[in-house]
């Protein structure tokens, strides 16, 4: 079971929006009862793009510009 299969059991939201392979990088639901989405990290998103092979670079370019970010909420914790 994925992560974000798991939080659906939790609070059982089938609309919930995941990006493929970004599993690990789930850090929970937010949102109400009516709207929610899942909150990504965006550094462990870097970080996973970089196991895949990209430089850390285009892997920020590729989460910046590919990612649906209106569907999702992303954490910049790299600058926590």
């Amino acid at each position: 079971m994925t992560k974000a299969e798991a939080l659906a059991e939790v609070r059982p939201y089938s609309d919930l929006i995941q990006i493929d392979g970004m599993d690990d990088a789930i850090l929970g639901v937010v949102g109400s009862i009516e709207s929610s989405v899942l909150a990504y990290s965006y550094l462990k998103c870097i970080q996973i793009h970089m196991e895949m092979g990209m430089e850390y670079q285009d892997a920020r370019e590729w989460i910046d510009t590919q990612y649906p970010h209106d569907e999702i909420v992303m954490i910049y914790d790299h600058y926590l």
